[in-house]
């Protein structure tokens, strides 16, 4: 056998070296506990991607806020005040009444003396005298008495409602308001300086608003073909509304009646008296001024023939401009029977 050289040799070594340490080393073998422990533990399964994670968001309820009470502001009262005394006013001027004809009272007393007629005569008799003094065949005697209720705003007041829901507070008894714009304020007359008769008097306001309204009312006991007077005592002052400062305005007044016993102030079937107008610079309606207010007062008057038993009073008033302050007071109003028809050449209904 041939041995290898020297050279040859180491070569070789290096080669086998080489060899031995790039071959893969085996794994290193497991101990018991361990692979135990492999078996006891398998591999959890992978966590799946893309599902969507549902989440809680609790309802929310809603709030619920209650509603304002809208809140009623009513309308200021007149305050009393301490007025000065004064000297008594005179006794106001009679009224006017009617007095039968002297010839019916001469024609009745011809029919008493003549004793010696017949009962026919004394019923044809009785018939003369009637139409002498202008009544209708069997109507009861003129009944002269006043036919308005609470004619001078002494019987107290209440509150009224209105078709639209408006309450209208402190409306005199026995009357109605109207009104075709903003509803006035009304109100009961405490002071001595603004009353015409007896103790009270009626006002209704209007403050930054142009007046137009007033008062009405209906009645049932009348005497058809009987003509009737009716009057009222009214007065205004239109201006700052101040103690002491002058009208500056008018507010215009008059009276009507309705023998059709209707409710609309616009019907074509009110009678209208004389229109008036309050005097410029008067302050007589402003409380605690030292004027009189029978300076300022003045009648409104209408007369009509009854066509029924039922007829209705109108109280209107209209002012020209919304000034602070638009007053109209009213006082001792009636409505008396002066006479028949015929008398005064109209012919009975």
């Amino acid at each position: 056998m041939k041995l290898l050289q020297p050279r040859s040799a180491i070569v070789l070594l290096l080669l086998i070296i080489l060899l031995v340490g790039c071959a893969p080393s085996a794994p290193e073998p497991l101990l018991p506990l361990e692979v135990a422990q492999a078996e006891a533990s398998p591999t959890p399964p992978p966590i799946p991607t893309g599902i969507a994670t549902a989440t809680f968001t609790p309802s929310v309820t809603p709030s619920v806020t209650p509603s304002a009470t809208p809140s009623v502001t009513p309308l200021p009262s007149a305050t009393a005040t301490d007025f000065p005394t004064r000297t008594p006013y005179p006794t106001n001027t009679p009224r006017p009444t009617w007095t039968p004809s002297s010839s019916s009272s001469s024609s009745s007393s011809s029919s008493s003396s003549s004793g010696s007629s017949s009962s026919s005569s004394s019923s044809s008799s009785s018939s003369s005298d009637d139409d002498k003094q202008g009544k209708p065949n069997g109507q009861a005697g003129l009944n002269t008495l006043n036919k308005v209720a609470n004619p001078n705003f002494t019987t107290g007041k209440y509150n009224f409602t209105a078709s639209d829901g408006t309450t209208v507070i402190d409306v005199p008894v026995d009357w109605k308001p109207w009104t075709k714009g903003v509803w006035p304020q009304y109100y009961q007359e405490g002071n001595p300086q603004h009353i015409f008769d007896d103790f009270a008097a009626w006002s209704f306001t209007t403050a930054y608003e142009k007046m137009q309204g007033g008062l009405y009312q209906v009645f049932f006991d009348l005497q058809p073909g009987a003509v009737y007077r009716a009057n009222c005592w009214m007065f205004a002052y239109a201006g700052p509304g101040t103690a002491g400062t002058p009208s500056e305005g008018y507010v215009r007044m008059k009276l009507g009646i309705d023998p059709k016993a209707g409710t609309n102030v616009d019907s074509s079937s009110v009678l209208w008296g004389i229109e008036h107008a309050n005097m410029l610079g008067t302050v007589a309606n402003v409380f605690a001024d030292d004027y009189t207010a029978r300076d300022v007062y003045a009648p409104y008057t209408v007369m009509f023939t009854a066509i029924s038993p039922a007829a209705t009073i109108w109280v209107w008033a209209e002012g020209d401009y919304a000034y602070n302050r638009s007053v109209v007071t009213v006082d001792s109003c009636e409505m008396r029977a002066i006479g028949w028809a015929s008398e005064f050449g109209e012919p009975s209904p």
